[in-house]
């Protein structure tokens, strides 16, 4: 657990505080009294000769990993989280999003600390993403967002923890840890006075085993840093400066207990003006030493303050991972408030959601930050419904660099695979080799229809080869199926990633049914032709498909391209779900509540549905499948009647989210294509068989 390591012994509080000054700088003074007052600074991305990764800092990285292990050693993390039971000399305020702060010491004869503590709504990985950044544009984005008077900052330098490990170093092999060097500057804490510069180490550590995780921040000497910093007159460095971060899940809630603690050392050397002048008396000296410790009493404050805007950088990345309503799409036709049911007349104060796209009286909606993967921030308007399913989804396992993204990316900067078809054209190769009697029929019938597509295909591009056009599989050769497969016959044309559309990529289309509360199911949404759709199904004979053994042939094809467990051929009724086939044995000729599907929302669009995380999305957070399979990923393509009226779905689910490649989405895209041929035969099939003269009427 943190907080007790066993390599270690546990410092009392006067050595606690006495070997936080251990991490003494050197202030340099010469250059801060110099004539240009303009702010400027060494960055290494706008100098005409970029430094390397390296040649930022004067100091080695095995020199840099020993100074964040001696400041994390210095923290006694245990003891902060007790610490709440002796705070009684210590100064107190309630600060923002119910979180606490105090305050000890006068910085003259005790060290300067604060603590701030609160409970908030969030996981580890949300908070760990926040307070352990990799990249200058995210450092920045998280620091101006807790800090007001934060002005500009750099991630100098990025160390990888192993480098540094020794033989006499004792590392747990399930710790994870990173370390940077940072700089921030800020605004000056009273006027007239110079602005403020931190040159820091970050280091954070997780016990894979513990549900907890620590960020200690220590300062380095200004100098040791060749870039990333202001140089000016009007800027003092922050040194002797520790700082760190507990944070620990709360058992059996989604919540999260973050500690905060600051330390400013005793003694700060005294800034050294020009020999010859007069010394001052001790009382100008005394003033001197209250008016530094004033200042850095701000700045400990202000930092102790900024952990309490934590809750909102986290709400507000929430809402950029939602799928929002574009509301030029449909109009909003409900006549009462779909949270307090109050009557929205004509003359009525009333605003649309943003999340779930319907008209709410004044009283029940609220503005939101949101922010998006790219660092953009903007206002959101939401409603009360929609903020508690916000908050109530699980983000523990959202990737939060590619958190709202919803698109297909290239294979061109993935490593090098197997070739676009090679999965399918492998497996249906060894089903024929290995299957007999009307199982092989059935592994014939699938390379005959994905051939046919194939040559379908290749006649709307005018690419049509020889070699397709002159192989008919038309019996029941096997052989002839082989070579075909040898021949490289089974083909799936790769679709540039700007033809790889997915629903709701730039939001969507249609309101959301919300339920009135987390626990009750929401209502399915209904396509503007629903009739039409119901009709298409009753008249194909789809429900009656008994005979489904060539399409769940197709769904271990689904299952193995997109590398997921489950594959699935569903029908959308009236009231339920039909699970027409999958390769999953329990699945097939499955029913369920409408409302209780992922697939109800695939027939809201002609384009396919990607879901990479539906956990945390409003939409699928509570559906019963979900908590009972663990399901983390969802992609269904339509499944389309002869007239192409979307009937169903074709679509796959696994427990782990993945990115999608331009590939696998073709290759998805024939196999839903085939699926759908599949349907419509075997539905006429089965309509024939129920009633001989239906087909002739």
């Amino acid at each position: 657990m943190l907080g007790s390591r066993s390599d270690r012994s546990r410092p009392t509080v006067a050595s606690f505080k006495s070997g936080l000054k251990r991490l003494t700088v050197e202030r340099s003074w010469n250059d801060s009294w110099g004539t240009t007052k303009e702010m400027s600074f060494v960055d290494s991305e706008t100098d005409q000769e970029p430094l390397s990764n390296q040649s930022r800092v004067r100091l080695g990285n095995s020199q840099l990993l020993q100074l964040a292990r001696d400041a994390t050693d210095k923290v006694d993390f245990r003891r902060l989280t007790n610490r709440q039971a002796s705070l009684r000399n210590w100064k107190w305020k309630t600060v923002a999003n119910d979180f606490t702060a105090f305050s000890h010491g006068d910085g003259i004869e005790a060290a300067q600390e604060v603590l701030a503590t609160g409970e908030m709504k969030a996981s580890l990985n949300e908070l760990s993403s926040i307070l352990s950044t990799n990249t200058a544009s995210d450092h920045d984005m998280v620091m101006r967002s807790l800090y007001k008077d934060y002005i500009h900052g750099a991630v100098v330098h990025a160390v990888d923890p192993s480098l540094g490990t020794s033989s006499s170093s004792v590392i747990k092999s399930d710790m994870e840890s990173k370390l940077t060097v940072k700089t921030s500057a800020f605004e000056r804490s009273r006027m007239f006075k110079n602005h403020e510069q931190w040159c820091f180490i970050e280091y954070y550590e997780k016990t894979s085993s513990a549900d907890a995780f620590t960020v200690t921040l220590a300062s380095v000497p200004e100098k040791e840093l060749l870039a990333g910093k202001m140089k000016a007159d009007r800027v003092d460095d922050l040194p002797d400066l520790t700082a760190a971060y507990l944070v620990e899940k709360i058992p059996s809630s989604n919540s999260v207990r973050v500690v905060f603690f600051a330390q400013a050392a005793l003694n700060e050397q005294e800034p050294q003006f020009d020999q010859s002048a007069v010394s001052h008396s001790s009382d100008s000296s005394r003033g001197n030493q209250l008016a530094r410790s004033k200042k850095r009493q701000k700045r400990l404050m202000r930092l102790a303050a900024g952990a309490s805007q934590l809750p909102e950088v986290v709400r507000r990345r929430r809402f950029g991972s939602q799928p929002l309503a574009d509301c030029s799409a449909f109009e909003a036709n409900n006549s009462r408030c779909t949270c307090c049911a109050k009557s929205l007349r004509f003359l009525t104060r009333k605003k649309r959601c943003h999340v779930c796209g319907y008209m709410i009286c004044h009283q029940c909606w609220s503005i939101h930050s949101m922010e998006t993967r790219d660092g953009r921030v903007s206002s959101v308007r939401a409603c009360t419904r929609c903020v508690e399913f916000v908050n109530n989804g699980d983000y523990s396992r959202v990737d939060q660099q590619n958190r709202g993204r919803i698109e297909i990316i290239s294979d061109s900067g993935l490593p090098s695979s197997d070739p676009p078809g090679k999965a399918l054209t492998n497996f249906l190769h060894e089903a024929l080799q290995t299957s007999s009697g009307n199982k092989r029929k059935s592994v014939m019938s699938v390379i005959r229809h994905l051939m046919n597509q194939e040559k379908e295909d290749a006649e709307i591009r005018s690419e049509c080869s020889s070699v397709t056009s002159s192989v008919r599989l038309t019996d029941d050769d096997a052989k002839k199926y082989t070579d075909a497969l040898d021949k490289g016959m089974l083909r799936v044309e790769t679709l540039p990633v700007e033809d790889c559309v997915v629903a709701n990529s730039k939001g969507r289309n249609y309101p959301l049914n919300t339920a009135p509360d987390l626990e009750t199911m929401s209502k399915p949404p209904m396509p503007k032709d629903e009739q039409e759709r119901n009709t298409a199904i009753q008249k194909g004979g789809f429900s009656k498909i008994t005979d489904t053994e060539e399409l769940d042939l197709i769904c271990e094809l689904v299952a193995r391209e997109m590398k997921c467990s489950t594959g699935l051929v569903t029908l959308i009724n009236e009231d339920e779900q039909h699970v027409l086939a999958s390769n999953v044995l329990p699945f097939r000729q499955l029913h369920m509540p409408r409302e209780q599907s992922f697939c109800q929302h695939t027939i809201m669009n002609d384009e396919p549905l990607l879901v990479p995380n539906p956990e945390s999305d409003i939409r699928f957070q509570n559906l019963p499948a979900l908590h009972a399979h663990d399901l983390r990923f969802y992609l269904g393509f339509p499944l389309k009647d002869e007239n192409d009226q979307v009937v169903g779905s074709v679509c796959c689910i696994d427990n782990t989210s993945r990115e999608v490649t331009a590939s696998q989405y073709s290759a998805m895209k024939k196999l839903a294509e085939t699926a759908s041929k599949v349907v419509q035969i075997k539905g006429k099939q089965a309509t024939r068989m129920s009633d001989p003269t239906a087909m002739d009427s």
